[in-house]
């Protein structure tokens, strides 16, 4: 984000990585920037005067001498290096000298410094990416369900985790591999390459990617097929808070030369408005009777007309009835439920559910789902209704009916005969 006198970027970097920070804060001050802050990966800048410099990013760690942060800033200053930006154990210098010398002239004290910061990481990464590896082999794959179709948070799971917990294992062989390298230039009288590797930055933008259009976007992939709009308007603002709270909240803290402490109460305020805001204007621009409920269905409305109704059957219906539907999904499975209820002479009813997707690789969920067993079930002729498989359950008056991209299950108390079978093919199939 760029005005005219500041500027916010966002610069993610591993600590073997700072010679690139460096490097890029050099540019920065070529083009008149001067850092004024830094809160997480993002850097907020100043306009000032274009200049010269040379920067040195340096992690400071208590070692045998006990060295402190302010002992190991004022032994730089000494040496003609001057202050720029503390980051807890992580210290920030600029110098226009450009032949000065080196904070860290000797490599191998350098090389464990950033080793002793850097390896817990890597552990952690390792153990992170092996446990969701097998987590996810043993409590996914194996259990994979019909409920992990129709929820739209399993998709991200199914797609990105595995790469995911292979990215995370990759970074740990990654840093191994530079490590041995540094390690060995140590010793042939050479000095490390601390700048940012190619895989730390895919892995930084597949991390966001995951977070931001994976994991959220399902959310409100579930309000939209779960059909009802107030839901989804919910879900975006929380979706609104958690921008603000995640991205928003470095940004205009590094902009505003403030520790993230110092703008705490500010964007809780902000937060409680969005919430607030997003619970009044809601009932303004949202049909009420899409929030009706009858026994779980949401009551038939003009904008949500039943696909198939008793009287499609050719079955005359009094005033007093009730209707309903429900739906969700996900980008794998659709599932919509009807229900028709009639209070006139026999009381004729029609409940269906269909199931719309890949049927011929996700068909067998959905028929261990609804509790589909070909023993319980007469297999009669599906031409009638326009299907490749048709089953009826003569005492339970259940119809099961399989197509290549749906199947319906349907339970009605009207003995249908082909001119119906049609219908029903017509309309739901």
């Amino acid at each position: 984000m760029k005005y005219k006198d500041t500027m916010t970027i966002r610069y993610n970097y591993e600590y073997n990585e700072l010679d690139s920070l460096a490097e890029l804060l050099e540019e920065k001050a070529a083009e008149g920037w001067e850092l004024t802050s830094k809160t997480g990966a993002s850097l907020g800048f100043r306009k000032g005067r274009p200049r010269k410099s040379k920067f040195s990013v340096e992690i400071v760690y208590p070692d045998e001498q006990d060295i402190d942060n302010e002992q190991f800033v004022a032994y730089c200053r000494a040496s003609g290096w001057n202050h720029v930006f503390s980051d807890g154990k992580l210290q920030i210098f600029e110098t226009e000298d450009m032949e000065a010398e080196p904070i860290h002239t000797d490599p191998a004290v350098k090389l464990k410094i950033i080793h002793r910061k850097c390896w817990k990481s890597q552990l952690l990464l390792a153990v992170l990416g092996f446990a969701g590896t097998m987590a996810y082999y043993i409590f996914f794959l194996k259990n994979f369900d019909y409920y992990n179709l129709i929820n739209n948070t399993s998709a991200p799971i199914i797609v990105g985790f595995p790469v995911l917990m292979l990215l995370l294992l990759l970074l740990t062989f990654s840093y191994i591999k530079w490590y041995l390298q540094a390690k060995r230039a140590v010793e042939t009288g050479g000095k490390p390459v601390y700048k940012r590797r190619l895989l730390s930055r895919i892995g930084d933008k597949v991390l966001l990617i995951y977070i931001f259009i994976g994991q959220w976007g399902a959310i409100l992939l579930n309000a939209y097929y779960n059909g009802s709009k107030s839901y989804f308007c919910y879900q975006v603002c929380f979706m609104a808070i958690l921008v603000i709270l995640l991205i928003g909240f470095p940004i205009v803290s590094a902009r505003r030369n403030k520790e993230r402490r110092g703008n705490f109460a500010v964007f809780m305020a902000v937060v409680i408005l969005v919430g607030v805001v997003g619970g009044v204007i809601s009932p303004l621009f949202i049909d009420t009777e899409e929030n009706i409920r009858i026994d779980g269905f949401n009551e038939e409305t003009a904008e949500h007309p039943l696909p198939l109704t008793v009287e499609d059957l050719g079955v005359q219906t009094v005033e007093e009835r009730e209707r309903g539907w429900k739906q969700n999904g996900s980008l794998f499975l659709q599932k919509f439920s009807g229900m028709d209820e009639s209070q006139n002479e026999g009381d004729p009813f029609l409940y269906y559910t269909v199931y719309k997707g890949n049927m011929k690789r996700f068909g067998k969920y959905v028929l261990e789902y609804i509790g589909f067993s070909r023993e319980a079930y007469v297999q009669v002729d599906g031409s009638q209704f326009g299907v490749m498989e048709a089953f009826y359950d003569q005492e339970a008056g259940r119809w099961v009916l399989i197509s290549e991209d749906k199947i319906v299950t349907m339970r009605t108390n009207i003995l249908l005969n082909e001119k119906q079978k049609a219908q029903i093919g017509k309309k739901l199939l």
